[in-house]
């Protein structure tokens, strides 16, 4: 469709003009669109995270841990808010791309021959070192964050018979997958998937 520049009359002050028509569209702010695969190893090139070699095996552990899904439209799940949403809380730099970025442009300095393996593992040494103290530190706390959202990724409704919750399990001899009452043994409701 091509642009059509339309002339308008001449108006004088005070002149009646026929409103034949008035359009007010409702639109509503809309999120922004989801990353695909290639959008996402973009924004990590420009955030120097992981190498050229590694962001595909990056992107590809995100899914086989199930941080993630979509394949056009990247969508991550609930697990992946609460892992966010707990070292945010409680140890916040590892959330953050700049660690990360440092590290990695340390590391390209060294094969560079601009600065030596030594100095540049006892820095990352030193830096992760106060990572892990974080995260032992909190590691009660980050637990409880995780099996909580792990168990409400799993809930799929309410159970009919009570008022807990139908939770996808897998069942030990055969490893099928159902749904079960989260009261169990109270409640045995069980489906099949």
């Amino acid at each position: 469709s091509q642009l059509q520049e339309i002339i308008l009359p001449t108006l004088k002050e005070g002149e009646h003009v026929d409103v034949s028509k008035i359009v007010m569209p409702r639109k509503e702010t809309q999120p922004p669109t989801r990353y695909s695969q290639s959008t996402l190893l973009k924004l990590m090139e420009e955030n120097n995270l992981g190498t050229k070699a590694t962001r595909a095996e990056i992107i590809q552990k995100l899914y086989a841990r199930n941080y993630i899904s979509g394949i056009k439209s990247i969508e991550p799940n609930q697990i992946a808010f609460a892992v966010i949403d707990s070292l945010e809380k409680h140890c916040r730099i590892v959330t953050e791309p700049k660690m990360t970025a440092e590290i990695e442009k340390e590391m390209e300095e060294v094969a560079a021959g601009k600065k030596k393996k030594t100095i540049v593992v006892d820095d990352s040494r030193l830096l992760l070192t106060g990572v892990l103290d974080q995260l032992l530190e909190n590691k009660q706390t980050i637990s409880m964050d995780l099996k909580k959202a792990l168990f409400h990724q799993d809930i799929m409704g309410k159970c009919p018979n009570d008022s807990g919750n139908l939770v996808m399990r897998k069942a030990g001899a055969t490893g099928k997958r159902f749904l079960g009452c989260s009261n169990y043994p109270a409640c045995k409701t069980t489906f099949p998937l």
